[in-house]
């Protein structure tokens, strides 16, 4: 189990959920930065085939949330671009709090579209440090931050 996968998983990968009614623009714009920047992202599906986001785009992920569940123990950075309400509808899915505790016992990054979604979501149970969480919704130019976000993830590569 997992010695198949072509997937690197001592690499420290950004691991970016998707499902339907997320931020579009959040996910490609993080994506997009990061991986010009040369850092491992993967975007993540939770269900199953691609998935139409808030505005109607369709994304299709390079992985399954199963194909992913190894990767969280090494994760870097974990982003879920997505509102509180649709971060509480995703909870009904048994995987997520393991998910996000290997990811966080690993000290990544979690970016989230606002800190309320700690408070609302099993995130709350989870040993997060303030500098372990960001939020983007107040930020203007949110390429900018993508960038930064990347340039600080470099500097903590392996």
């Amino acid at each position: 189990m997992g010695f198949d996968n072509p997937i690197q998983e001592s690499s420290a990968h950004t691991l970016i959920l998707w499902g339907a009614a997320f931020e579009e623009m959040a996910a490609v714009i993080f994506a997009t930065q990061l991986r010009r920047q040369g850092l491992p992202v993967k975007i993540v599906g939770l269900v199953g085939p691609p998935a139409m986001g808030e505005h109607g785009i369709t994304v299709r992920p390079d992985l399954t949330l199963s194909e992913a569940m190894p990767m969280a123990r090494c994760a870097k950075c974990v982003i879920l671009p997505c509102s509180p309400a649709t971060a509480r509808r995703i909870e009904n899915d048994p995987r997520l709090p393991t998910f996000f505790a290997a990811a966080a016992s690993n000290h990544a990054l979690f970016i989230l579209s606002e800190i309320e979604t700690i408070q609302m979501t099993v995130l709350r149970t989870l040993p997060l440090a303030p500098h372990q969480v960001l939020s983007y919704a107040n930020h203007v130019n949110l390429i900018e931050l993508a960038s930064c976000v990347g340039l600080t993830l470099k500097t903590q590569r392996n």
